[in-house]
């Protein structure tokens, strides 16, 4: 996908919650599931690499602290790729407009569109 081509994205799926049985995990596992991967990657320009991890919360417990949201993993992955410099964001969201004005402001934070 592309925006006035000036980004690029990616979403990851992979899915490591407790949907489905062993052998669904084996299955995912196999085809390279890594545990703590966010759910999106935006690829800005100047080579700039934004990660999104998207978290539902309709009940509203944990907006002004989304972090608490995270698994062990994620927040593993997160610490990761801000020591390595890259950008890393927790979206929290009752429903997916909400989602989708959050990765805007994302982008007109870094961007300046939208």
């Amino acid at each position: 996908y592309e925006l006035k081509g000036r980004l690029g994205y990616l979403h990851i799926s992979n899915e490591a919650g407790l949907r489905a049985g062993i052998g669904w995990h084996a299955k995912r596992k196999r085809m390279g599931l890594i545990p703590g991967v966010p759910d999106l990657l935006l690829l800005l320009p100047n080579g700039v690499s934004y990660w999104v991890e998207l978290k539902m919360d309709r009940l509203k417990t944990k907006r002004a602290e989304p972090l608490k949201l995270l698994s062990e993993a994620q927040i593993d992955f997160r610490h990761m790729v801000k020591g390595l410099g890259f950008k890393h964001s927790v979206l929290c969201c009752k429903n997916v407009e909400e989602g989708i004005d959050g990765i805007k402001r994302i982008l007109q934070a870094e961007l300046g569109v939208f």
